[in-house]
């Protein structure tokens, strides 16, 4: 196993600092699309576990919770537009680097659903404000992104068919970042 490149609260202080930039340039039209590098896993990896610790990463009941509650939303359509992606990762941290307590990660708070506009802005999931967050994410984990698609058009209508496909595809992308963190569970 080579050195990390990055501690792991390095890797806090990156994730904070794109936060930060993308609340700062909230609205303007005109900001510079920031170049975020992808960490590595092992460097993600150590710092999810520095906070984690020994506490299950991804539950079967965390998994259920985030299923159901897709399978009862109104709004899933205006939630998660079509040709949107999403992207399941664990980000144990607050937007502003906080470290989250064993509580909130009991709870399955860390399990973020970042949800990625067309033009690669994560628009939800993690921050109020549209950042590239997602793309300091391992390479690996952000290959688990899947395309948002409904086979209705309508916005506010929505069938179980559309929701069941949404709730598999959020299913593998767990199932996927799972197999990423068995090493930590």
């Amino acid at each position: 196993m080579s050195q990390p490149e990055n501690q792991p609260n390095e890797v806090l202080k990156l994730f904070t600092r794109e936060s930060q930039r993308a609340e700062q340039n909230r609205g303007n039209a005109n900001a510079a699309t920031p170049h975020l590098n992808a960490l590595s896993l092992e460097d993600y990896q150590n710092a999810c576990r520095e906070i984690i610790g020994d506490q299950e990463v991804l539950s079967d009941e965390v998994l259920k919770r985030n299923i159901d509650y897709m399978m009862q939303d109104a709004k899933l359509k205006l939630n998660l537009p079509k040709g949107f992606k999403v992207i399941v990762a664990v980000l144990p941290f607050s937007n502003y680097g906080t470290p989250m307590s064993t509580e909130e990660i009991k709870r399955g708070d860390h399990i973020k659903t970042i949800i990625i506009d067309p033009a690669g802005r994560a628009v939800s999931g993690f921050s109020s404000s549209a950042s590239y967050i997602h793309n300091l994410l391992p390479q690996s984990i952000q290959e688990t992104a899947f395309e948002v698609n409904y086979e209705t058009e309508d916005p506010y209508s929505i069938t179980d068919t559309d929701r069941q496909g949404l709730a598999n595809q959020y299913t593998q992308a767990y199932g996927k970042l799972r197999e990423l963190f068995t090493p930590l569970n």
